[in-house]
């Protein structure tokens, strides 16, 4: 796996962060559809994930 995926000018875009903002999406997205079953607002569950991301 490449470190560097690509460069725009000074911006640098890294495979590890790539690969982690994809890690938070699809488990931000499978947890909403797990907690819908549960009872649990979307609201709440996207809530939570943004101040644990934070």
């Amino acid at each position: 796996m490449h470190p560097l995926l690509c460069q725009i000018g000074p911006l640098k875009i890294y495979s590890y962060g790539v690969m982690l903002a994809i890690a938070v999406v699809v488990c931000a997205f499978l947890l909403s559809r797990e907690a819908a079953a549960k009872g649990i607002g979307r609201d709440t569950i996207f809530d939570l994930v943004f101040w644990t991301v934070l």
